[in-house]
């Protein structure tokens, strides 16, 4: 996770000097959640909670939406606005920097329950990144 917060921290200072009109605020919940799912998994971890750390798998799904969602408002906004091609560029690699801690969260959340009652969560986790699927259409 470390290394997934430098990329984004890089990403963010080359940001600064790029003109990025988009709206952010998808982005910014994103990150926000994986921030508690980061804590609560280290709180689940803390307390040998499974309980709390099934909690954290299960918020993987609604990022993996959003970093979909993501994606394509990028996409869009790329393509009605050619100058902001660099730097929603630079979001895209954000948004699935953020997705990917995440990923790196859940997992953690599942070796806790392995931890706590012996075995692996036995159903399968929710994906919702479609990202790779996505087709955007000019409007």
């Amino acid at each position: 996770m470390g290394d997934v917060a430098s990329l984004v921290a890089k990403r963010a200072v080359t940001l600064v000097d790029l003109p990025v009109e988009t709206p952010v605020a998808s982005l910014f919940w994103t990150g926000e959640t994986v921030l508690g799912m980061i804590r609560d998994a280290a709180a689940a971890y803390d307390g040998q909670d499974a309980e709390r750390a099934m909690a954290v798998r299960n918020r993987d799904g609604r990022v993996d939406a959003a970093e979909t969602s993501l994606f394509r408002e990028f996409l869009t906004y790329m393509m009605e606005s050619p100058s902001q091609i660099t730097g929603c560029t630079h979001l895209l690699f954000v948004a699935k920097s953020i997705e990917r801690a995440g990923e790196h969260a859940t997992n953690v959340a599942e070796n806790i329950c392995c931890i706590v009652r012996g075995r692996l969560p036995s159903e399968e986790r929710a994906k919702g990144d479609l990202s790779s699927f996505t087709v955007v259409e000019r409007q």
